[in-house]
């Protein structure tokens, strides 16, 4: 028997909890001089793969879930910057990112 899947509130289809992904755009930020990316802060209730993307190199963070904002240090620096959230856990909550971006003068 064949079973029409719906995505529920919880994020879940058939059952089965789906990867739920959130892309930023990636780009210069309206300039091209350098930035250093110094941390990332966000609230999720669930474990969540952070990953920045700088001048088409990428950085994997793990986060794990709790109910209190939570400061990732970064710290790594490019011209064009871009963030990426994963996660596979039903009911998951994440709150917007709080990034602290330095543009360095040369």
């Amino acid at each position: 028997m064949n079973k029409l899947g719906v995505l529920s509130k919880s994020g879940k289809v058939m059952g089965n909890p789906t990867k739920k992904r959130y892309i930023s755009p990636y780009g210069t930020l309206f300039s091209s001089s350098l930035k250093t990316v110094r941390n990332v802060s966000l609230v999720t209730s669930t474990p969540l793969t952070l990953t920045v993307k700088l001048d088409g190199k990428q950085y994997d963070y793990k986060v794990n879930g709790s109910e209190y904002m939570q400061t990732i240090p970064i710290e790594r620096s490019g011209c064009r910057v871009g963030f990426e959230l994963s996660c596979e856990s039903a009911d998951a909550y994440v709150t917007p990112l709080g990034v602290s971006i330095d543009k360095i003068s040369i």
